[in-house]
């Protein structure tokens, strides 16, 4: 059982809920040298079987990149979605605009 943030309803009991992203912000994220371990396997055949034998263990770096990260979820049923959906849609164009009309001044 859950509250709906959006309606404020009370869940019936195993009725299934949802997260709706409220808030994200852009992220950088570092490059980590190193960062995931796995062991190395040596595949050899032999009349027809495959034997696999665990090797050393390697390790591989990570890029980073650019993404968003999520700043605020909102636990809501299912009715409620497409209204929370529609509604965060909504506040970023709105957003979208007001960075677009700042830039031209």
């Amino acid at each position: 059982m859950f509250q709906c943030q959006e309606c404020q309803r009370i869940s019936k009991p195993r009725e299934p809920s949802e997260l709706v992203v409220v808030a994200r912000h852009l992220h950088t994220f570092p490059a980590r040298p190193q960062a995931h371990r796995y062991k190395q396997t040596e595949v050899r055949h032999r009349r027809g079987r495959v034997f696999r034998k665990e090797g050393k263990v390697a390790y591989k770096d990570d890029p980073g990149g650019v993404g968003y990260q999520i700043d605020r979820e909102i636990r809501v049923c299912a009715q409620c979605v497409p209204k929370a959906r529609a509604r965060i849609l909504k506040r970023e164009l709105e957003d979208g605009q007001e960075e677009a009309g700042s830039g031209n001044t």
